[in-house]
């Protein structure tokens, strides 16, 4: 037998030996790795599906624990419901997930229907908590309603109480306008040597020595009876009042200073009262011609006034 075909069939064998040996291995890496990525994505499923749930679990609770939120009386109701807002919103992004995991094939669909029914479960809160604060709005309305409703009967009550006040006072005004009394039928007198009196309205320098005057005080039925001081002045054509020492001043109604010439005290008891007054002339005073002025005061009003002349 020739030895050269013998050898030729050696190699050839060899070679088909490596060839298998190599394409096994390279069977052997292939599998291997299909067995790794499989498994891979197998750890990559339960990894998205646990961690997903946990995601569901944990927005339970934070939904769960929005009761407390919504029985927060601090918290305004715009404010809760934004807090809802996001619970809704977060529940969408689980269904979203939820959607994607099984377009990837990642979860089965029983898997799929566990997710949703725990997600679905999350949305009766947000619809249960959705009522009570559409209730809370209404309750609010009604607050709002009956506050607004008290504001104007309290505006109306506080518009009849000034009105009243007003009216109070006004009827006060008329009954101290009332009460003030009033000096009428002046009546100046100059004394003869005789001792007559002549009631005249016109009168020379030289008789004003021993002058009068007197005057009625009206009948007042509402003014109180008692002791009451008559402040006379008496004004010279210039508008200056004439006084010596019987004068002074006196405060009237408005707090103002006023100059009197001389005083009468008399006693009112509601009936007209007649009033007189010896005036005799200053001490270095002389009586010009022209119109002069004799005005009565009495607790701080002007009550009366009438003039005579000076020739």
């Amino acid at each position: 037998m020739n030895a050269e075909p013998v050898k030729k069939k050696m190699d050839t064998g060899k070679i088909i030996t490596i060839v298998v040996i190599v394409a096994l291995s390279a069977l052997v890496v292939f599998f291997g790795y299909q067995s790794y990525s499989l498994q891979q994505q197998v750890e990559d499923l339960q990894l998205s599906e646990e961690s997903l749930t946990a995601e569901i679990e944990d927005l339970e609770e934070d939904i769960i624990d929005y009761k407390a939120d919504l029985e927060n009386k601090d918290l305004d109701i715009e404010e809760k419901e934004r807090l809802l807002e996001e619970k809704e919103e977060m529940i969408r992004e689980k269904q979203r997930k939820i959607d994607q995991l099984v377009k990837q094939n990642k979860i089965s669909k029983s898997e799929a229907a566990e997710l949703r029914s725990k997600v679905e479960s999350l949305e009766y809160y947000i619809k249960k908590y959705q009522k009570e604060i559409e209730e809370l709005k209404r309750e609010l309305a009604v607050v709002s309603a009956e506050r607004d409703s008290l504001k104007t009967r309290t505006n109306t009550l506080d518009t009849e109480v000034a009105r009243t006040q007003d009216q109070l006072e006004e009827k006060e005004g008329i009954i101290k306008a009332g009460q003030i009394l009033a000096a009428h039928a002046f009546k100046f007198y100059r004394k003869k040597n005789s001792g007559k009196q002549i009631d005249q309205s016109e009168f020379r320098p030289g008789q004003m020595d021993d002058f009068k005057v007197c005057w009625d005080i009206t009948q007042n039925l509402v003014a109180e009876p008692g002791a009451r001081v008559a402040y006379v002045q008496m004004i010279d054509p210039s508008g200056k009042v004439v006084s010596d020492n019987q004068g002074g001043t006196f405060k009237n109604y408005a707090g103002e200073t006023v100059s009197y010439s001389a005083t009468a005290n008399f006693n009112f008891n509601k009936t007209a009262t007649n009033i007189c007054i010896d005036f005799p002339t200053p001490s270095g005073y002389e009586y010009g011609k022209g119109t002069h002025t004799v005005r009565v005061w009495c607790e701080g009003y002007d009550i009366g006034e009438s003039k005579f002349t000076v020739k």
